[in-house]
């Protein structure tokens, strides 16, 4: 087997597996040959301190011969020297065989199921959400980047419970200013939390989480979080609820159907693969 980047002079090779896909939507193409043959590519994108993995095939002829495994690999092997620290994986639909090969790969799956992008004022003033927020804070509310080391290992705890790689979550939100934790001081132990990432102008709700039975400790993350968007002046931004969890999945369609602009995305399942 031999590896090529895919350029100009031999993109015509490779365009039979490419399926409409534009090279030019891609920081960087990688191609497999094997018998002389154009046997599989991946084309990736450059995210700041990440890659994702935007797009692989390999032919049928060539599959289940770890093709596809030795180009994510090359891939890897040439981009060493880059300060990337993640590769994401990305793809539109359940595909049990991605499923499996992105898990043989080290990926950790961390998204799965319906994202919703909502402007953050619109949703911040729906019905729905207002209804939800009223009422008094029983909870001590904690930014996640103020948790004492205690308290963020009993986080990452709970977070592990609910079938979600903590170190993820540590990695791509805990210190965002947007991200909250509702403590219960009683029995010292996280009761609720919202996990944020916000990007020039989008908010990511990346993870959403009740620990208890309690639906008001829920409601006083998102009050929060209400809150924060309000006193940074973010209700410009864009906010995009990723669902990961079927209880996500209901909060986030309650919540956002009575705000007008909802845009509902494709099903999205998407992972990491830690690189440090």
């Amino acid at each position: 087997m031999e590896f090529t980047k895919i350029v100009k002079d031999n993109q015509e090779a490779f365009q039979p597996l490419l399926f409409g896909a534009n090279l030019s939507d891609y920081s960087f193409a990688l191609g497999a040959v094997e018998e002389d043959e154009a046997a599989g590519v991946v084309l990736f994108n450059y995210l700041e301190d990440a890659l994702m993995l935007d797009y692989i095939y390999v032919s049928e002829k060539f599959r289940r011969c770890g093709i596809g495994t030795a180009l994510v690999e090359e891939f890897l092997r040439l981009a060493r020297y880059t300060s990337a620290s993640a590769l994401h994986i990305n793809y539109p639909e359940k595909s049990e065989e991605l499923h499996g090969f992105a898990l043989s790969l080290g990926f950790r799956i961390f998204r799965d199921g319906m994202a919703y992008h909502v402007p953050a004022g619109a949703f911040l003033n729906s019905d729905n959400f207002n209804k939800l927020v009223q009422g008094t804070r029983k909870s001590r509310i904690i930014s996640s980047a103020g948790l004492n080391k205690h308290e963020a290992e009993l986080l990452m705890d709970e977070i592990d419970k609910q079938d979600m790689d903590p170190k993820i979550i540590a990695d791509m939100a805990v210190s965002d200013e947007l991200s909250f934790i509702s403590w219960d001081d009683k029995n010292d132990r996280p009761a609720s939390c919202i996990l944020c990432e916000h990007n020039l102008d989008q908010i990511t709700v990346l993870y959403l989480a009740n620990f208890t039975k309690d639906p008001n400790r829920l409601v006083e993350v998102l009050r929060a979080l209400k809150e924060a968007i309000i006193r940074r002046k973010l209700e410009e931004s864009e906010l995009l609820f990723v669902t990961m969890t079927d209880d996500m999945r209901k909060v986030a369609e309650k919540l956002v159907s009575t705000v007008g602009g909802l845009k509902p995305e494709c099903n999205v399942v998407s992972g990491i693969r830690m690189l440090a």
